[in-house]
């Protein structure tokens, strides 16, 4: 081959390649940038704070495991909505993995969407990225504490971190010292995790039980528990654990493993007695919403950090072919040949 055909093809896909890296940083910056506004809403959750401490009968509502799908979580908020529940719990897994433009994006949604409070902790999927590293920085960030206590009517709500399925020594040391000093006040106690700490051994694959969890269950026996509502398992379930009646979630958006094929949430109602009733509502049908599928390609796709890596890639790729380019036609101009 002419070495002046193999210098053309360099410059040539050089440029191509160059030009294509760039725009596709462009684009990546733009999809970073887009969701980089500050949020309306505050979704720090309300830890220590005392409400409505008059109100004896009141519901709520609960749901998890979305992963940024949006239209079956906005269907749900609107179900609770018009059932004038005072809150909503999330359970974790709200975003499809850790990313702060993913988290940026999903809460711009509900913000457009939520006129309730909305109190959460964190799931696997808020600290995990797709290369398996765990980190809580984002969450904190848009959601505050990983785990809190808060009070409503005469109902004390702890809210646990088992993101990584497991408690730390500092959280167990944290929930007990609540629990003995604060737990007292209040006529009842419901606490809600992400990962349910049921035994079973169906549900082993999903719920890993550890030495951290007996411990839990050992400082759950010790005070009066009404209920424990947790999700990951993406399938309603009512069991007991340490004697302790468990309510886990249907999955809001996540693969469902249930026969009953639909999305859901639970709602809670409280009265003078406590825990009165907790009933499971399941959408009438799946429903897509095809606009997402374009926010999902900003928030999720183009942020990712293996999208950068394959921008860099082609950057690289066609600034070397240019510098091969440009070599091969100066050493040809100096010797004065044109073949290999």
């Amino acid at each position: 081959m002419k070495k002046s055909s193999v210098t053309r093809l360099c410059v040539v896909w050089g440029k191509y390649l160059t030009v294509a890296g760039l725009i596709l940083l462009a684009v990546r910056s733009f999809a970073v940038e887009i969701f980089a506004f500050p949020l309306e809403n505050n979704y720090i959750a309300p830890a220590g704070r005392v409400m409505q401490p008059d109100e004896e009968s009141f519901s709520f509502a609960a749901a998890a495991d979305t992963g940024a799908k949006n239209a079956p979580i906005e269907r749900i908020i609107r179900q609770v909505q018009d059932g004038n529940h005072r809150f909503l719990l999330y359970l974790g897994d709200l975003v499809r993995y850790r990313n702060i433009s993913h988290f940026r994006w999903i809460v711009s949604e509900l913000d457009e969407k939520l006129d309730l409070p909305f109190y959460m902790i964190p799931g696997n999927h808020e600290i995990a990225d797709h290369f398996g590293s765990d980190n809580k920085y984002y969450y904190r960030m848009v959601f505050g504490p990983l785990y809190y206590w808060f009070s409503y009517g005469n109902v004390m709500f702890i809210g646990l971190d088992s993101s990584e399925e497991k408690y730390d020594d500092a959280q167990l040391r944290w929930l007990e010292d609540v629990l003995e000093t604060i737990r007292p006040h209040f006529k009842h106690c419901i606490v809600y995790t992400h990962v349910p700490p049921l035994s079973d051994p169906s549900w082993q694959k999903y719920v890993p039980v550890g030495a951290s969890v007996e411990r839990l269950g050992k400082i759950l026996q010790k005070h009066k528990v009404d209920l424990i509502l947790a999700a990951h398992i993406h399938q309603y379930w009512e069991g007991t654990a340490w004697g302790i009646p468990v309510v886990t979630m249907m999955s809001s958006g996540q693969k469902i493993r249930s026969d009953i094929n639909k999305y859901g949430y639970v709602t809670v109602k409280i009265g003078k007695n406590g825990v009165e009733e907790v009933q499971p509502h399941y959408l009438t049908d799946n429903l897509e919403d095809d606009n997402e599928y374009i926010e999902l390609l900003f928030s999720n796709i183009l942020v990712d950090d293996r999208f950068l890596v394959i921008c860099l890639a082609f950057l690289g790729s066609g600034l070397l072919l240019l510098v091969v380019g440009f070599v091969r036609s100066r050493i040809g101009q100096s010797k004065g040949f044109d073949k290999i």
